[in-house]
């Protein structure tokens, strides 16, 4: 493990879920919805730097009062991320295609899902949502409109973190969209 807790107290067995994610993805962008303090990101940019990958990080948090902490939590570990300070849905980043994307952000099952709905179609190897198992809205989605979407994979959770990986056979590369399925099978 590369780190055994991320800065913020993240908790140990959901950090390693999403370090595990970050690694087996390589490189490419990384998008979180719902930064709050930038824990998450300054995570991310770690085990981002200490593996080499490369690839832009953005987070996307709602309430821009915690532009201040974040910024600083960022400089802290000179992690360079870019936030930006909207509502995740409708989603303000169009022509991102991330490799990982984390939901973390709006906890009612409805804001939950729109972010589900945002990012589960551009997103090309894991997504990642938390508070599973202890918030009323992010376990409805996970179990009623995550695990029933056939382009993704239900992998397991750790104690509050559900993750997915892309199971339909569309491979990205770059901005483009290419299909592995052929006429024959």
């Amino acid at each position: 493990m590369i780190l055994e807790r991320s800065p913020g107290g993240r908790m140990p067995a959901d950090a390693c879920f999403l370090q595990a994610c970050i690694m087996e993805a390589g490189d490419g962008e990384y998008v979180e919805t719902g930064v709050y303090g930038g824990d998450s990101l300054v995570f991310v940019g770690l085990v981002k730097r200490f593996l080499g990958h490369t690839g832009k990080i953005y987070g996307i948090e709602k309430d821009a009062s915690r532009k201040k902490k974040i910024e600083s939590t960022l400089a802290l570990y000179n992690i360079n991320a870019e936030v930006i300070y909207k509502s995740s849905f409708p989603f303000p980043l169009p022509d991102l295609r991330p490799v990982v994307a984390y939901i973390d952000g709006d906890h009612t099952f409805e804001g939950a899902s729109a972010d589900w709905r945002s990012l589960s179609p551009i997103t090309q190897r894991f997504l990642v949502c938390h508070d599973y198992h202890i918030n009323p809205g992010p376990t409805k989605m996970i179990d009623e409109v995550a695990k029933a979407d056939p382009a993704w994979r239900y992998v397991g959770c750790s104690r509050f973190t559900a993750v997915f990986e892309r199971s339909d056979d569309t491979v990205y590369v770059g901005r483009a969209i290419w299909t592995t399925k052929t006429e024959d099978g």
